[in-house]
């Protein structure tokens, strides 16, 4: 799928542009997410829209936030009715999204699903090869020439590997272990799954964990566990025991001292739309479980169901200490992703975070 082109615009809800780029604040994380521009999506802007303003207020306090969207997300699509959602025209500057606003110009192309193509674990930024089986070779291979070129241009140094893998397969807890799903083994068939693991063990410095396949269109690992806390793991119930007691076994087995935590899923719905495969993607409509976690925070999925969205938040603030915040997806999670996929985090005080910031404040002060 063909984007057009983008440029950051990075909204840094809680922190002071004028301190030292030199200065960063480890507890909290940078947050990107994408607002495209793409035909693809029209019909989806004003849910989009809605997601990052909701992350945009989220964030607050907890984490810095960065979106992505291209400089003629203002013309184009307005032309083409998205203006009658508001009944007049807005530009990017009158949306919702917080203050403190800064952008970098780019004339790269990304997607809506930051975490598949972005940077993997927050403290290593590592850059898989992003050539899933479930997009056609071309299009995987433009955004992953598209993202790589975006890295470049603004001088961003990361560790590149050959290994096929998508951001949204490796769940981690930033600090010793990593879960990833057995879909990888069929990305990278020339590659035996000792092979992978020892290989992903030296990338990621962490321990590796492999889960069954969940046999849904991405094979996504995220879509099934999630760490909020470094040894807490929830697991998301799909009412399938058999493939939940085979998830939780590699897990015990991996890391016996992990606390493991069973998560409703899949609610029950009326909405056509929120079943049925989007454009060849399964529904995440549903999986708590796909949650945008950082230091201070843990950002939950909502589905306009009351009774099992507060069910999902409650259980999660029964097991971590962080700030629980509920993001709503209803309208999105049909397309087969949520929070956490279109998100990904860099620690503030990577060499990444840092950059970004840095070329912000640049071109905020017109330099």
């Amino acid at each position: 799928m063909i984007l057009q082109a983008f440029c950051l615009f990075l909204a840094f809800l809680h922190q002071d542009t004028s301190a030292s780029t030199s200065e960063c604040d480890s507890s909290k994380q940078l947050v990107v997410a994408v607002l495209p521009d793409n035909e693809y999506y029209k019909n989806s802007f004003p849910d989009i829209e809605y997601f990052i303003e909701q992350m945009a207020q989220g964030t607050r306090g907890l984490d810095h936030f960065i979106v992505l969207y291209s400089e003629d997300w203002d013309n184009e699509f307005y032309e083409q009715g998205y203006d009658s959602v508001y009944g007049e025209k807005r530009s990017i500057f009158g949306l919702p999204f917080g203050d403190n606003t800064l952008r970098i110009v780019s004339n790269y192309n990304l997607d809506l699903w930051a975490r598949d193509f972005g940077l993997v674990v927050p403290a290593e930024q590592v850059k898989f090869t992003y050539l899933p089986e479930y997009l056609k070779p071309k299009d995987a291979e433009f955004s992953d020439a598209q993202f790589n070129g975006l890295l470049k241009n603004l001088g961003i140094k990361v560790t590149h590997s050959d290994i096929v893998l998508d951001g949204g397969n490796v769940v981690d807890n930033n600090w010793d272990k990593a879960i990833i799903s057995e879909r990888i083994l069929e990305e990278n068939k020339g590659k035996t799954k000792q092979e992978l693991k020892i290989a992903l063990e030296n990338l990621l410095n962490m321990s590796i964990a492999f889960i069954a396949d969940p046999d849904d269109t991405t094979g996504h690992s995220d879509g099934i566990v999630s760490f909020i806390e470094d040894d807490v793991v929830l697991i998301g119930d799909y009412n399938d025991p058999e493939y939940y007691t085979d998830v939780e076994n590699s897990i015990k087995t991996a890391y016996p001292d992990v606390k493991i935590v069973r998560l409703g899923c899949k609610v029950a719905t009326s909405s056509a739309t929120s079943d049925k495969n989007w454009r060849g993607f399964s529904s995440a409509v549903g999986s708590y479980v796909n949650i945008l976690v950082t230091n201070n925070a843990a950002y939950v999925p909502q589905f306009g169901k009351p009774k099992c969205d507060k069910k999902a938040l409650d259980l999660v603030k029964a097991n971590t200490d962080k700030t629980v915040v509920p993001i709503d997806t209803s309208k999105l999670s049909h397309m087969g992703g949520s929070v956490r996929c279109m998100t990904y985090q860099v620690e503030t005080c990577n060499p990444v975070a840092k950059r970004l910031l840095k070329e912000a404040r640049r071109m905020m002060n017109g330099d």
